[in-house]
């Protein structure tokens, strides 16, 4: 679960509460908070907050946006036991996504918002572990494709080039023809931009050994090195015939090249190449371990144009830079290439073949070595930044976060591992070759994208696809390559019984949704329709009624958080005394469809899951604590209603699970319409559990925000979802019809 740290626990220096005024250190304070909630140790205290503190508080004073700076997404690992490629599939989605929800919760609680910087440390890295130049270019390029295609405005990228000085013509030159849209210029460049990185900035030196033994954070991220060298190569254990896992082949066994239009969603899959296009020099104890290739360009030493590179993780050595001209680094590099897996290694001969001895540590020294060469060129380049790391850390000098939602110390990263989607609606991690007896492998844009968990649920008769949607939900719609179908093919009863565990469910793309007979008949198929006074379906649209007595629901309003039926009664009779009582009878299900809708950006519907709520509720509430509690709301206006003694938590008729009963307080700044008062019962904390309630039901890895398109069906539970509606142009053509059944 996660956890803020309390203030109380890592304080603001009293220096630097002389100087900024209180509520914007208290603010800092916060968005240090939240994001320690994406951390890999949510319970521990975030010893971090000093090294933050004061610029963020510096950023809030002028309104600016703050930036958090992320070494990752390097490349994909070259086991394909671990993944289904070489290019991005869901697991980046997933986490590109999440980093942007990051950001979209900074933003609802400071107005400058945020953004991430991605650096990926791929060319940093690649050569020493087989990786080819091509595959970190091609991975990079669909990367920053996916981010575009999925509008994630707050995720940006950056590369070596962005550290490469730009005073000569010739720089200029070599940093145009990295930093261009032409893969072969790039991979021309690549080998001296590479040498000059490694040349500027490792620190002269430097012994590795004695910084592993002596330095925490470096000696965690040696050993998760260790870890998935072990994974990735597989050179350790050599299997009978001194064969090393180094293939990465498709999931057809068949090997593939990259072409530059694998970089667009519609590209084809690509394997790992073991090229070893270039070597570079690094040191284990003074003994050189790796070549570098001859350069063939003069770089002045001294220049950086200080916009930042991109990378994975680095050694993030603690005191000043020491950042060295690359002569001074050259006097220790030998001339001439080896190949890639050579550099660094000890081999010993056995039968006419070279079998590497220990290589792995070799390997991970090396990468600790070029990592300190790139925690230079961070510190340097990004000063006034947030540091986050996908690596544990003492949390002393960055911030480790998750980039998947995962329990906590869980270290999962999309690109050493596959994503599957589970019948519960949650997404996990895994080796790709533990999922295929288990799973089925769903392919996307021409390539293997992720696993999801066999059923018949997902065996219709037309050929539709199935998408999961973060922080949950799914979209089926029709295959591309088939005819227009019809909604009244549409299985129902399948539907609804995915929408248990993975609403919402959108239909989109189908013929026949706005007819009128389809609609209700298809509501039919879904369960048992349950009539209002007004009839069976309720027409949602903007009725232009301005008054207190009006229904917001028919207005343009933003509503607030709360489930249907909240003043839905019925009378039952109690079987043990017989009383009869009139008690709540909400629906189980909600069933719309889009006849029109608002501008774009506009009238969105939100979905809180609870499965999510609780997921990431931070401690000390727990779900038994809310279980016990009971709540009371006082409504005027159109809702006229005073309920007492409700519970707060109720169990899932179907999955037994605990699932949110809320409406959230509606105040006269919100609305024209119904006011809310909602009190607890014998909750000394009260306002604290009222305000963390409302707070993480808008929390963007707890509450999906969908738009509709005109044609649109959507199915959603209404016991395991709370739902909204944000406001819209008063006056559109926004309506939505909606059925209610069980």
């Amino acid at each position: 679960m996660a956890v803020s740290t309390s203030l109380a626990e890592a304080s603001p220096t009293s220096r630097l509460e002389k100087q900024q005024p209180k509520d914007n250190i208290s603010l800092a304070n916060q968005v240090i908070d939240l994001i320690s909630e994406y951390g890999l140790n949510k319970s521990k205290p975030t010893l971090a907050r000093e090294s933050f503190l004061s610029y963020i508080t510096k950023q809030i004073n002028t309104g600016a946006t703050l930036r958090l700076v992320l070494p990752a997404f390097p490349f994909k690992s070259p086991s394909n036991k671990k993944v289904l490629g070489t290019l991005p599939d869901l697991g980046e989605e997933l986490a590109l996504v999440r980093l942007q929800g990051l950001c979209e919760n900074v933003r609802q609680m400071y107005k400058g918002g945020a953004e991430v910087v991605i650096v990926s440390a791929g060319l940093v890295y690649n050569d020493l572990l087989g990786v080819s130049d091509e595959d970190v270019w091609v991975y990079r390029k669909a990367l920053m494709q996916l981010a575009k295609d999925k509008k994630l405005t707050n995720i940006h990228f950056s590369n070596l080039s962005n550290f490469f000085p730009r005073e000569s013509s010739e720089a200029e030159h070599l940093v145009a023809k990295i930093s261009g849209e032409h893969e072969s210029a790039y991979l021309d460049s690549v080998s001296s931009l590479r040498k000059w990185f490694l040349g500027r900035y490792t620190p002269p030196g430097f012994d590795v050994e004695s910084v592993i033994k002596n330095d925490e954070d470096t000696r965690k991220t040696f050993e998760k090195y260790l870890t998935d060298l072990k994974e990735d190569l597989g050179v350790a254990d050599v299997g009978e015939e001194g064969e090393h896992d180094l293939d990465c082949k498709d999931l057809n066994g068949e090997s593939r090249k990259h072409t530059e239009n694998d970089i667009a969603t519609n590209g084809d899959n690509g394997t790992q190449s073991l090229d070893g296009n270039s070597s570079n020099g690094v040191h284990v104890n003074g003994e050189n371990v790796q070549t570098v290739e001859q350069s063939t360009i003069s770089i002045d030493k001294h220049s950086n144009d200080g916009n930042g590179t991109n990378g994975e993780d680095e050694t993030d050595q603690n005191g000043s830079d020491d950042i060295h001209p690359v002569e001074e680094t050259e006097k220790h590099l030998d001339n001439g290439t080896t190949t890639a897996l050579e550099n660094g290694l000890h081999f010993q001969e056995e039968n006419g073949s070279r079998i590497p001895q220990s290589p792995h540590k070799d390997i991970a020294q090396a990468m600790i070595i070029r990592g300190a060469a790139f925690a230079a060129a961070i510190r340097t380049n990004y000063k006034d930044a947030i540091r986050l790391s996908v690596h544990s850390s003492t949390g002393t000098s960055k911030l480790s976060i998750q980039l998947l939602d995962e329990p906590e110390n869980a270290a999962s990263t999309p690109w050493h591992s596959a994503i599957s989607l589970s019948l519960d609606g949650a997404f996990r991690t895994g080796p790709a070759a533990q999922l295929h007896s288990t799973h089925d492998l769903i392919y996307r844009y021409g390539r293997p994208y992720y696993f999801r968990e066999k059923s018949e649920l997902f065996n219709w008769d037309i050929d539709v696809e199935f998408e999961p949607l973060y922080p949950s939900g799914l979209l089926i719609h029709p295959s591309a390559e088939t005819s227009p179908i019809s909604a009244m093919h549409l299985p129902m009863q399948k539907v609804r019984s995915l929408s248990i565990t993975m609403s919402p469910i959108i239909l989109r793309g189908f013929t026949d949704t706005l007819e009128e007979s389809v609609y209700v008949g298809k509501g039919h198929e879904s369960g048992k329709i349950l009539p209002w006074t007004f009839g069976i379906i309720q027409k949602v649209k903007d009725a232009g009624v301005n008054t207190k007595m009006g229904n917001n629901v028919t207005s343009n309003e933003a509503m607030p958080m709360h489930f249907d039926g909240m003043f839905k009664f019925e009378e039952r009779k109690d079987e043990v005394t017989g009383e009869v009582k009139k008690v709540q009878a909400p629906p189980g299900y909600q069933f719309f469809t889009a006849l029109a809708t608002a501008p774009e950006g506009t009238g969105y519907t939100l979905f809180a899951s609870s499965r999510l709520f609780w997921e990431f509720l931070p401690k000390p509430f727990t779900v038994e604590h809310f279980e016990s509690i009971r709540w009371n709301m006082d409504n005027n206006g159109f809702w006229d209603a005073k309920m007492k003694d409700l519970p707060l938590v109720v169990r899932h008729p179907v999955t037994k699970l605990p699932c949110m009963r809320w409406h959230e307080p509606w105040d006269e700044t919100k609305t024209i319409y119904s006011t809310c008062v909602v009190t607890l019962d014998g909750q000394e904390k009260e306002k604290e559990i009222i305000k963390t309630i409302d707070k993480l039901l808008y929390d963007w890895r707890v509450c999906f925000r969908f738009e509709w398109r005109k044609g649109d069906w959507l199915v959603s539970d209404n016991t395991s979802l709370l739902h909204t509606r944000t406001a819209y142009t008063s006056g559109c053509e926004r309506e939505l019809w909606r059925i209610h059944f069980d």
